[in-house]
C-alpha cells in the first residue's frame, strides 16, 4: 500500500507520526506508524511517499514495516505510467500524479518496459540471467540514486 505524505495532505506530524492518505476517501482517513517501528521517532523524509506492509487496527489505525520510497521507485514498480505533457505530469496506476518533465517521463516509462521486459525474462529462464545488464544498472542508479 502507498501513503503520500507531502504538502496537498500534510507531512508526518512531528509531535505524534501522524500520516494522512490521499485516495478514494475525500475525508482523509488517519494512519500512524506503529511505535515499535523504526520509522516511528523519525521527523523528516527525504520522499514524500511510503510503502508498508501491513495496516493494524488497535487503539488507532497504524502501519507497520513501512519505508520512504522515491518517485522513481512508483514510477518503475506502481503500475501503469501515462504522461500528460501539457500538464508537466505523469499519473502512475491511474492515480499517483507526480510533476516531472515530460521528456524524464517518456525516458522512465520506455525504460520500464524494457526493465519489465528483463525480469520477465530472468524469471522465466533463472539460468539465463545477467548480472551486468545495462537496463538494470541505469534503473538501479535511478532508484537508489534519485536521478
Amino acid at each position: 500500500m502507498l501513503i503520500q505524505s507531502d504538502e496537498e495532505i500534510q507531512s508526518l506530524s512531528q509531535s505524534n507520526q501522524q500520516v494522512r492518505r490521499k485516495g478514494s476517501n475525500p475525508g482523509k482517513t488517519r494512519v500512524f506508524i506503529h511505535p515499535a517501528s523504526v520509522n516511528f521517532t523519525q521527523r523528516n523524509y527525504d520522499c514524500p511517499w511510503m510503502v508498508y506492509r501491513e495496516k493494524v487496527m488497535t487503539s488507532k489505525l497504524f502501519i507497520r514495516d513501512c519505508t520512504v520510497i522515491s518517485p522513481y521507485c512508483l514510477m518503475f514498480f506502481g503500475g501503469v505510467i501515462d504522461v500528460q505533457h501539457s500538464e508537466g505530469t505523469v499519473t502512475v496506476d491511474s492515480w499517483i500524479t507526480l510533476k516531472t518533465q515530460p521528456r524524464v517521463a517518456v525516458l522512465v516509462r520506455e525504460l520500464k518496459k524494457l526493465v519489465d521486459r528483463e525480469l520477465l525474462t530472468m524469471i522465466n529462464t533463472p539460468d539465463a540471467m545477467s548480472h551486468d545488464s545495462k537496463v538494470m544498472k541505469v534503473m538501479h542508479k535511478l532508484v537508489i540514486g534519485s536521478g
